[in-house]
């Protein structure tokens, strides 16, 4: 049976962590012929309850581990950095990163991801939230027009269907994993956002290697996208994206 750690972080989310961790757990038990999942969750410093919810979950849930509290808040990327090297240092087969938030039907996002490692042995996997761009306009306009600037420059890595505000549900063969952490640019990656983006990018660039996407029906959390955070993210993004086309 294949090994799975599942990195997961997690900042002030005491009133969904529980039911979210329990349908990530729930989901595995779709697949639980194929492997075992590990748990590598991080509390990136929560000033709420987060991280005693997590430990009760552990024990209410019956999973199997790691939790880590950070003493200050560092970010998503250091977490995902750290979870992904306690893995391959574990000799995990498989990796998977995804968030903690409701965002995603896991029971979908799972099986999804196991099969495309398992059956058909892909390297490197996103899902994606499914959002059309006619249902993105209604919900939220600033981020439609933010979105349609960052394609244009998106277009010179040719990844069809490439969302850059919807690739944090990741999924790796861990010796894939292993030579993209090797790669300058994403094993020193010190930004606060955008570690997602920048591996399906280096991937690509360096690797030429484009993960396959899975588009997964998701929700949208209007009150979770301001303008100011879309602004932020968006900026970074093209920060990110500027850099990695000069990487040689």
């Amino acid at each position: 049976m294949k090994t799975t750690t599942v990195v997961l972080s997690a900042y002030n989310l005491e009133k969904i962590v529980e039911s979210s961790l329990s349908n990530i757990k729930n989901s595995f038990d779709i697949v639980s012929s194929t492997t075992h999942p590990f748990f590598y969750i991080v509390d990136d410093c929560s000033s709420d309850d987060t991280y005693s919810i997590i430990q009760q979950s552990i024990k209410k849930l019956n999973l199997d581990a790691k939790l880590i509290k950070h003493n200050s808040n560092l970010g998503l990327p250091n977490s995902e950095l750290e979870g992904y090297r306690y893995a391959l240092e574990m000799n995990s087969d498989w990796i998977i990163k995804t968030d903690l938030d409701s965002d995603f039907k896991y029971g979908l996002i799972i099986p999804s991801l196991i099969g495309g490692l398992n059956i058909e042995n892909l390297p490197f996997i996103v899902a994606q939230r499914n959002i059309s761009e006619e249902e993105l306009r209604r919900f939220n306009l600033y981020e439609f027009f933010k979105k349609s600037s960052i394609y244009e420059i998106l277009a010179e890595f040719r990844i069809p269907g490439l969302d850059p505000a919807s690739v944090g549900t990741q999924s790796f063969q861990s010796d894939f994993l292993r030579k993209l952490l090797q790669i300058q640019y994403i094993g020193n990656y010190n930004k606060f956002w955008g570690l997602d983006i920048a591996m399906v990018l280096v991937a690509k660039k360096i690797l030429n290697i484009s993960p396959e996407i899975i588009q997964i029906p998701g929700n949208y959390e209007q009150s979770r996208r301001s303008p100011e955070k879309i602004k932020e993210q968006y900026n970074l993004y093209s920060k990110v994206v500027n850099e990695v086309l000069k990487i040689t």
